[in-house]
């Protein structure tokens, strides 16, 4: 796994970009308002939170083209419950207070868009 680009919001623990490329990843939803982002292979392992306040919920918007080389999981709101890809890139962007968008693209060329929106302020953290 390699990280190409981390940029946090100044004197904040916010990602604003990452990057990493090469990496297994699992995204699994926690709770109402909080997603765990899980990054590792063989030597390395990170976990990014994504979270709002617990009076808050997180919606997922999904754009996909991909065949089966993504494992996607919903729940009956057609939310994002879990999501599993072997060797991935993965893009997350902050693009607005209440929104982050993901780009997971396999190795066989399956690439899939997810949109985390919510009404008030999306938090996110980054643990080695």
């Amino acid at each position: 796994m390699k990280i190409i680009r981390l940029n946090k919001f100044p004197n904040d623990t916010l990602i604003d970009e990452i990057i990493v490329e090469n990496c297994n990843l699992t995204i699994m939803k926690i709770g109402k308002a909080k997603y765990k982002i899980s990054l590792e292979d063989l030597d390395d392992y990170h976990e990014i939170k994504l979270w709002t306040t617990q009076k808050g919920k997180i919606e997922t918007l999904i754009e996909n083209n991909f065949q089966n080389k993504i494992e996607v999981k919903y729940d009956s709101k057609e939310n994002l419950e879990k999501l599993i890809c072997i060797k991935c890139i993965l893009h997350i962007e902050h693009m607005d207070k209440g929104h982050y968008w993901l780009k997971i693209s396999s190795k066989e060329g399956d690439d899939i868009t997810i949109n985390f929106i919510t009404r008030g302020y999306l938090k996110t953290h980054l643990e080695n």
